[in-house]
C-alpha cells in the first residue's frame, strides 16, 4: 500500500490488531512509535539528513 493511501483509520486498525494479540501496552506504543518515525523519515528530508549525519560509521 503506498504511503499516500494510509489513513488514520488504518493506524487505528493496526493498533486494535496489536491489542487483540494481547501485547502489552508498552509494546503497542513501541510499534506505533516506529510507524510514526518511518512516516516522519519518509516525509521529512531534514529528518533523513539528521540521521545520515549522525549514523554510526565503522
Amino acid at each position: 500500500m503506498p504511503l499516500e493511501q494510509i489513513r488514520p483509520s488504518h493506524i487505528h486498525q493496526y493498533q486494535n490488531f496489536l491489542e487483540k494479540r494481547e501485547l502489552s501496552s508498552t509494546t503497542v506504543r513501541i510499534y506505533l512509535t516506529l510507524i510514526k518515525v518511518i512516516c516522519l523519515c519518509i516525509n521529512n528530508s531534514s529528518y533523513n539528513l539528521y540521521f545520515s549525519m549522525y549514523s554510526y560509521k565503522r
